[in-house]
């Protein structure tokens, strides 16, 4: 394995994306390559103290990190806030709608343009990350993570 800290919950974040993203049409392989990249193969601080599987809500190396209950709900929290900018606000009866609360960031990210700002994971780049090769390191990420055993 990678290593990963919180297995169990990390078992649960990338069971519900698996179950979550197809449903409205988001890449889980993608969502949870971008999670392995943020969380460092889920050890970093973020992810064994907070479950946080994407760096959300830690906009400054002073910004504490949000916390979510379980890998669940982290991955649901994940997903509302990458649909904001892959696609653009959740509109009321979308799967992802009572999720909405499970993001903190997701009345910031509206407010900053944010919504649909990243129609492609290049797009990222610049508004997730501020890393210019994002885009790369998640498929790079992802090669690793989803490589034949």
């Amino acid at each position: 394995g990678t290593g990963a800290a919180r297995p169990v919950e990390l078992q649960a974040y990338v069971t519900e994306v698996y179950r979550l993203a197809p449903l409205v049409g988001l890449d889980p392989a993608i969502v949870v390559a971008q999670s392995a990249l943020e969380t460092g193969w889920w050890q970093s601080p973020a992810w064994t103290d907070h479950l946080n599987p994407a760096g959300i809500g830690i906009t400054g190396p002073d910004v504490a990190s949000p916390s979510w209950e379980s890998g669940t709900a982290a991955a649901r929290a994940h997903l509302v806030h990458l649909y904001l900018y892959a696609a653009g606000a959740i509109p009321a009866g979308h799967p992802l709608e009572p999720y909405v609360p499970l993001d903190p960031r997701y009345d910031a990210a509206l407010s900053a343009g944010r919504a649909a700002s990243a129609t492609r994971v290049a797009d990222l780049a610049g508004h997730w990350a501020t890393d210019p090769d994002y885009a790369s390191s998640i498929a790079r990420v992802g090669s690793r993570l989803f490589a034949e055993r």
